[in-house]
């Protein structure tokens, strides 16, 4: 973790096809078809959002250690994240700098427990997940067309429809 605070993301936050797989049908963990559907996914183009690997290289540039922080079962949610971040980050080097951590609870009991203390951004697609003492919560609503960032930090949280506008909250935060 840096000076600047703990910056996490949510899968949800970076692809629009993550939750593709899991929305809508009953896979068994052990099934070949499951894995076989995902990797087909993951290795496609259109997996990550189109300013995902801009985002992510330029938090890595700016010297914060971001991580993406996933909700469900391990195996599974790695299996999505891991193949997407040198993609994300652009080299594998940079890839070694994106931490990735799978919880079985929710986020915001995972950050007052493991980050207590600490401060920190958590950008996700679920909104208003009363976060502990210390962290800004960044809901991105790709549906929306804001023409302006929503929320402030009085407020505890922001709501953004691009990861440009998350990035330019992120820094007005650590400034």
């Amino acid at each position: 973790m840096t000076s600047h605070g703990q910056i996490l993301a949510s899968p949800g936050a970076i692809s629009g096809r993550m939750g593709r797989i899991e929305m809508g049908s009953s896979y068994d963990l052990n099934s070949g078809v499951l894995w076989t559907r995902l990797d087909e996914l993951v290795q496609g183009n259109d997996y990550l959002y189109a300013d995902s690997a801009r985002f992510m290289q330029e938090l890595l540039g700016d010297d914060f250690d971001p991580t993406i922080l996933s909700f469900g079962e391990a195996k599974f949610q790695q299996a999505k994240i891991i193949p997407c971040l040198e993609k994300l980050a652009g080299s594998s080097w940079a890839a070694s700098r994106i931490g990735v951590e799978v919880v079985a609870r929710r986020k915001a009991e995972h950050l007052a427990e493991t980050y207590r203390g600490h401060r920190g951004v958590l950008l996700d697609d679920v909104p208003r997940q009363n976060l502990p003492a210390g962290f800004i919560e960044i809901q991105i609503d790709r549906k929306r067309d804001l023409p302006q960032l929503l929320g402030n930090k009085a407020l505890g949280g922001f709501v953004v429809s691009n990861l440009a506008q998350a990035l330019q909250v992120i820094r007005s935060l650590h400034t």
